[in-house]
């Protein structure tokens, strides 16, 4: 790395650690991002923008500081010289200011953030990471020669964001309130890219520690190194995609997809900070699960309304992938969408143990994607979507709110079912594609965790 380039790191490392030390921690957030977390809705390449990671830090009075670092690879291509893979740090601290207007029945915040820090792309060693996780896993390993001849380049980077969002009471919910907001995003990194997006979202929120949003937003991104893998990056995030985000207590969720390119990303962490709305104790609506579902293997999310002591109204999806054949990276991406009603009796009788039985219905989508051979580009081999009917018994585990953090209750959920779905259609494309977890009749069983006031 030159001189100047090593000047300009420690540079910004002592802005960000030095600012840190005349501030109070007021929130502290990390969470991991992968393109396997699908959700159903796009493929997973395992490519472009594969994995990476965000800590964010708010400390008081407005100081943010933020590190990104993404591991990118193009193993999609035809011909062995472009095959390449980079990785991406950045680091930036700033200050973001947030102007409240209560209303009767609304409230309206505006919020405005500028940042500055670097951007670091070039070999970090990410591949190590990726590949130690691959190795655990029993994933194939991915071995890329990294751009430039290994060298690291270092850009100034400057970051602005404004948001503006309200919220008012949601009638028919005793505490919970309709959120929604408007975002507008810009980043810039001198000589390296930029990346522009304008978002609105719609979201149910309780707390500012449980909180549930879906939107639909715009990006544009460019690339300025003329690096290759940089602008096939930039070409896959610009477009409309597809949003959410959610936070239930220590557990933040999030996921992206473009709908022009098929890409997109999401990821699981965790956030502590100042619990300024510990309320576990007031009844609330609503309830988030993330559980695996066996034999698939399926990360499993469910959102849970509570109608009353003894009905609730439940929405989840399911979703894997599965590589058929490495040498084309072909991949079988299976999701299973379904909403129900549970009826669960330990709910008003407070128990340790609360059992429950649910009945849903909803679809089960199977697709198949591969490289072209001329073109390199993603196509689609095979798609499917079927109806299914589901039925499950299972039970909550300590669901009588003993265990308490960020305002909000955790038990461990444990259930078992059947779901049917026609597959006689599939067996041409079992045959051809050699596809998994394609039977009429299947049973799985889930353990995770439920988050929420009232389990």
């Amino acid at each position: 790395m030159p001189k100047r380039y090593r000047i300009l790191l420690l540079l910004a490392l002592l802005l960000y650690c030095g600012s840190l030390a005349f501030a109070r921690l007021l929130d502290f957030s990390f969470i991991g991002l992968n393109d396997a977390m699908t959700v159903g809705l796009v493929q997973n390449a395992d490519d472009l923008r594969s994995y990476g990671a965000v800590l964010t830090t708010r400390f008081s009075p407005g100081l943010t500081a933020r590190v990104e670092a993404a591991g990118l690879t193009m193993r999609s291509s035809v011909t062995d010289s472009s095959r390449s893979r980079y990785d991406e740090l950045i680091v930036e601290t700033g200050w973001t200011h947030t102007l409240s207007f209560p209303g009767k029945s609304y409230d309206m915040t505006y919020e405005l953030s500028a940042l500055l820090g670097l951007t670091l792309a070039g070999n970090l060693g990410f591949q190590t990471i990726q590949n130690t996780w691959h190795e655990m896993n029993g994933i194939p390993l991915v071995f890329l020669p990294y751009c430039q001849d290994d060298s690291i380049g270092l850009y100034p980077r400057i970051s602005q964001s404004q948001r503006l969002r309200t919220h008012f009471p949601v009638p028919w919910f005793s505490r919970a309130s309709f959120d929604l907001a408007l975002e507008q995003r810009f980043d810039y990194s001198v000589g390296y890219g930029f990346d522009l997006a304008l978002e609105t979202s719609i979201g149910q929120r309780v707390s500012s520690s449980q909180n549930l949003s879906l939107g639909l937003g715009f990006a544009y991104s460019g690339a300025f190194d003329e690096v290759l893998l940089h602008e096939m990056i930039a070409l896959s995030e610009s477009g409309i995609y597809l949003h959410l985000n959610g936070r239930m207590g220590l557990v933040d969720l999030l996921f992206r997809a473009y709908l022009s390119s098929g890409r997109g990303w999401g990821g699981i962490g965790f956030r502590f900070g100042e619990n300024i709305e510990s309320e576990a104790d007031l009844p609330q609506n609503y309830a988030l699960s993330l559980s695996l579902t066996v034999p698939e293997k399926a990360m499993t999310l469910s959102v849970v309304y509570h109608l009353g002591d003894y009905l609730s109204l439940f929405f989840t999806n399911s979703f894997d992938d599965y590589i058929l054949d490495i040498t084309v990276n072909m991949r079988q991406n299976i999701s299973w969408w379904k909403g129900g009603i549970r009826y669960s009796i330990g709910r008003v009788h407070n128990w340790i143990v609360s059992p429950f039985v649910s009945m849903a219905s909803g679809v089960r989508r199977i697709s198949v994607f591969k490289n072209d051979s001329v073109s390199a580009e993603r196509v689609r081999e095979f798609d499917s979507i079927t109806p299914l009917v589901n039925t499950e018994i299972g039970c909550l585990v300590f669901s009588d709110s003993r265990f308490q953090m960020q305002g909000v209750s955790y038990a461990i959920e444990c259930a078992a079912g059947f779901s049917y779905s026609p597959s006689a259609h599939l067996i041409d494309a079992v045959q051809t594609y050699s596809l998994e977890y394609v039977q009429t009749l299947e049973w799985y069983v889930r353990i995770g965790i439920s988050m929420g006031s009232a389990l």
